[in-house]
């Protein structure tokens, strides 16, 4: 009785074995691989101790698409920033220059800090050498 059928039947196997085979190898590459991929991240967190940087590390190395370092720190700056009180805030480089550009050069004056009441003027504040003190401007004067 050999037949087609008895003479498929070892081929089958072979295949099988074969694919068996491959399959094992490469579960034990990925198994080796993810052990190395793992070690690697406790010695970069044993030696950093920073979230942040083992979180970029584990993306730079992981991630299927590059990533844009720079602003994802931008992004994450905001994000802490914006989880604070109201009145901190984080300025960009670029708009850090640009306000610092506003406040260079000569302010002038007459040297006084004021309040406004009603229709008057009230100096609350004398700035010293201004032009307010050299003329005798106090506290409380009335413009």
């Amino acid at each position: 009785m050999t037949g087609p059928s008895s003479s498929k039947k070892p081929l089958f196997q072979h295949i099988l074995l074969i694919v068996c085979v491959v399959a094992l190898c490469l579960t034990v590459s990925m198994v080796l691989s993810n052990r190395r991929l793992i070690s690697q991240y406790w010695t970069y967190v044993a030696v950093n101790n920073n979230k942040l940087s083992t979180v970029y590390y584990l993306l730079n190395r992981l991630y299927v698409d590059t990533i844009d370092r720079p602003a994802l720190e931008e992004k994450a700056i905001m994000a802490l920033m914006n989880e604070l009180d109201p009145h901190s805030m984080y300025l960009p480089a670029k708009e850090m220059q640009s306000a610092n550009e506003k406040l260079e050069g000569s302010f002038s004056g007459i040297g006084v800090e004021y309040m406004s009441y009603r229709d008057t003027i009230v100096v609350t504040g004398i700035i010293p050498g201004g032009p307010s003190e050299q003329v005798g401007l106090q506290i409380g004067d009335r413009i």
